[in-house]
């Protein structure tokens, strides 16, 4: 399945020769068939025509591959599923009814102007949309990379994570107290009844494991406020907790929830208002960014597809133009077609040959027919006797040219 834009000579009129072209085609059920408008274009000198088509081929890749860029780009940013995306061009036509009912663009190319300025007006202005696209997609890239940083931040076990943002200031208590403190506590699910049940009396029964010393011997008796157990955050197998004891005594209590049959983590965390409300404001101001920038990259896009296909297109037909007279001479007398090929590919270039055998070459005879076939054999391909463009649209799905 493939679209094809071919460019025969004429002799009574370029209508009559479509015509008559279009009719065998539908009539044996080849492909469909559209009229593709190439202009009287401005053609140079025979040598500057010959310098230019051999860069068209170049110039034709590279606008490809920016309109392909921005595309690609359009779908990714787009807020719909990638099967909802439709790329429309000026006046919201699709890329399908713009392609097979194109016309030159008067207003932005000039015919009076000479072939090469036209061409370098349509690679300026892609290329300046392919660097627009590297900035503007880098910004948005920075603001999800600084999303996903805040997240990661955020994420994975209560044991390790920041908490940041996760504790909150109803969650500390006795702030400001010269004696007493919240400490932070992540105990497995599994370990939930026990903690819940004992967390008062861990120092009283369990420092003594850790350490038989004269200080702990003064800390039998309660450490922990009691009733002061506040569940904060369950995640996966962990729940974080928040717990008020003495401050003198609360390396006793992490000692206590550290041994070895327990391994709770008592978390070094200190809360600071200020970091909560920026962390809040930071992640809040930073997700706005991302979909405001998302909303805008997406219009910015639309704009730049509509500009580069349009862009290639007509280089396209410049190139049609400029390979149409180095192969059938001047004054460019040419009808160029654009067939949507879905299948007897073979037989549609059998339909050109049998009826155009008259500029089959057999035997290159000129020098510039010799150049052609030479090209066509250095690059591994089929030469034909006719103006043959491939339109590679087909391996673009989003643009529904299939």
């Amino acid at each position: 399945m493939v679209w094809w834009i071919v460019s025969v000579p004429y002799e009574d009129s370029q209508k009559k020769t479509f015509k008559s072209i279009e009719k065998q085609l539908q009539e044996q059920k080849l492909c469909d068939v559209y009229e593709f408008r190439v202009p009287k274009l401005k053609p140079g000198a025979l040598e500057q025509m010959m310098c230019l088509g051999d860069d068209l081929a170049k110039h034709d890749q590279t606008l490809e591959s920016i309109m392909a860029k921005v595309l690609r780009t359009l779908v990714e940013v787009s807020e719909v599923d990638e099967s909802d995306v439709v790329p429309t061009l000026d006046s919201a036509v699709s890329a399908e009814v713009f392609t097979t009912f194109f016309v030159w663009d008067e207003n932005q190319y000039l015919l009076s102007k000479s072939l090469p300025d036209t061409v370098n007006m349509l690679l300026k202005k892609c290329v300046r949309y392919d660097e627009e696209l590297r900035v503007k997609v880098g910004e948005y890239q920075m603001l999800r990379n600084n999303v996903s940083a805040i997240e990661r931040k955020t994420s994975g076990p209560l044991s390790t994570r920041s908490l940041d943002g996760m504790i909150r200031p109803e969650h500390v208590h006795f702030k400001d107290s010269e004696y007493l403190q919240t400490v932070f506590v992540v105990v497995p699910k599994k370990d939930q009844i026990e903690f819940e049940t004992n967390y008062e009396d861990l120092t009283v029964e369990d420092v003594k494991e850790v350490q038989d010393s004269e200080i702990f011997q003064h800390t039998v008796g309660m450490c922990v406020v009691p009733g002061s157990l506040d569940k904060i955050a369950e995640e996966g197998d962990q729940i974080l907790y928040g717990v008020s004891l003495l401050k003198k005594l609360a390396q006793d209590f992490k000692k206590a929830c550290s041994i070895s049959s327990r391994r709770w983590v008592v978390r070094d965390f200190d809360f600071d208002s200020s970091k909560y409300e920026l962390a809040q404001m930071e992640a809040e101001d930073l997700k706005e960014k991302v979909i405001v920038s998302r909303r805008d990259l997406n219009e910015w896009t639309k704009t730049a597809f509509s500009e580069c296909y349009s862009a290639w297109l007509h280089l396209k037909a410049v190139r049609v133009f400029v390979e149409s007279v180095l192969r059938y001479g001047l004054p460019p007398q040419f009808c160029s077609l654009l067939l949507h090929v879905t299948k007897n590919e073979s037989k549609v270039h059998k339909f050109f040959k049998e009826n155009f055998k008259h500029l089959m070459l057999d035997q290159p005879t000129t020098v510039d027919d010799q150049s052609l076939a030479s090209f066509g054999q250095l690059h591994g391909l089929e030469f034909h006797p006719y103006v043959l463009l491939t339109l590679n649209v087909s391996q673009y799905p989003s643009l529904r040219m299939v």
